[in-house]
């Protein structure tokens, strides 16, 4: 191939293993450019992700470092710097990522970043802050990066505005590869609705269930979360008198996560503050199961773009009851709708699309 005089090599540093990055990562070292792929990791994955199965993924052709020394670092940079590529996840996420994205500059090697735009970015003080921060890593190291893969709607316009202009961003995502399930076999029409992440301000619990107090016809809630938020939103459920028709359950390993997805006929993610990407999306729709989200959702276009996906709503209570209805009064997802949604999925948002979109970008 023309392009492998000009990239041999591929190194994603990352703070942890992430199924998130998983199908990216294997699909990379499978591509036919027949690129070296070496993943670094910087330290091990916390108990709670481990219980998750988070760490458990394993790699076909990828070379694998976790929690390297200064040296180890500087070698790992020194290997063909002028053809390799070392895409970061985040800019200065930890110690050892700036210590190589220092290494990379002093060897010549080339810069990518994959990114979300961060938590605090408002007109507040912690918004402040990060924007001075930002600004000032873009003085430092934007002449250095070639691109900038962009993870959720709002991180382009994000990093143009703190100077990162000129930079060639690429709109990206997280990429997951799940066969498509069989739902589990049902009775009656009850419509199926799940809630899947942290109970946490940001994920829009409370307005989620007061939308809900207000949908007529047949339908079951379940949230699968684990949280500070949590207790309030349990006696919410009370105080509201759905007891009857919402459930709660704790975190779950991923292989009972993505049957509950093809078990339900709609994913909801009522986020009421940033959702820097929201990989429950993918999970979703590889299973055929359409996604109402709000606009503070990062992996809204997603949305949009599948055929049967769903539909994005403003945070707001009338818009979500709106949303919620229309959906309950369509009734359980059927077969055939499922499997349009999922094949557009299955092509579109899997590991080897993503790592096609990632070196075409990469090579010009």
């Amino acid at each position: 191939m023309w392009y492998k005089a000009f990239m041999r090599r591929i190194v994603l540093w990352q703070p942890v293993h992430s199924p998130h990055q998983f199908a990216l990562i294997n699909a990379l070292s499978r591509h036919e450019g027949q690129y070296d792929v070496v993943l670094v990791v910087s330290r091990e994955v916390g108990e709670m992700r481990a219980g998750l199965n988070w760490g458990t993924e394993k790699y076909e052709h990828v070379q694998v470092h976790q929690a390297p020394s200064p040296a180890e670092i500087d070698l790992l940079v020194k290997h063909h710097p002028t053809e390799s590529v070392h895409i970061f996840s985040g800019l200065e996420a930890d110690a050892i990522g700036k210590a190589a994205l220092n290494a990379c500059i002093r060897h010549g090697a080339k810069v990518a970043i994959m990114a979300e735009s961060p938590t605090h970015q408002g007109p507040t003080l912690k918004g402040l802050a990060t924007r001075v921060k930002y600004a000032r890593l873009a003085v430092r190291y934007r002449r250095f990066i070639s691109h900038l893969f962009t993870i959720g709607a709002a991180t382009p316009r994000f990093y143009e505005s703190v100077g990162f202009k000129g930079v060639r961003m690429v709109p990206f995502g997280y990429y997951i590869d799940h066969p498509r399930r069989t739902p589990a076999p049902r009775e009656g029409n009850t419509v199926r609705l799940l809630f899947v992440g942290r109970a946490s301000p940001a994920k829009g619990g409370e307005l989620l269930l007061n939308a809900l107090a207000q949908v007529s016809g047949d339908w079951h809630l379940t949230l699968v979360t684990q949280g500070p938020e949590r207790p309030t939103w349990e006696t919410q459920v009370s105080r509201l008198g759905l007891s009857d028709r919402v459930q709660f359950t704790d975190f779950e390993a991923n292989e009972q996560v993505q049957q509950r997805m093809a078990n339900s006929d709609l994913l909801i993610l009522p986020n009421t503050g940033k959702e820097g990407w929201g990989a429950v999306v993918n999970e979703a729709l590889l299973q055929g199961t359409p996604v109402l989200c709000t606009t503070w959702t990062g992996a809204q276009d997603l949305v949009r773009a599948a055929p049967g996906g769903g539909k994005v709503v403003k945070p707001q209570l009338e818009d979500l009851k709106l949303g919620l209805q229309a959906f309950v009064d369509q009734g359980p997802r059927t077969s055939e709708m499922r499997a349009t949604t999922s094949s557009w999925a299955q092509e579109t948002i899997s590991g080897a699309a993503a790592a096609d979109l990632m070196v075409k970008s990469l090579l010009t």
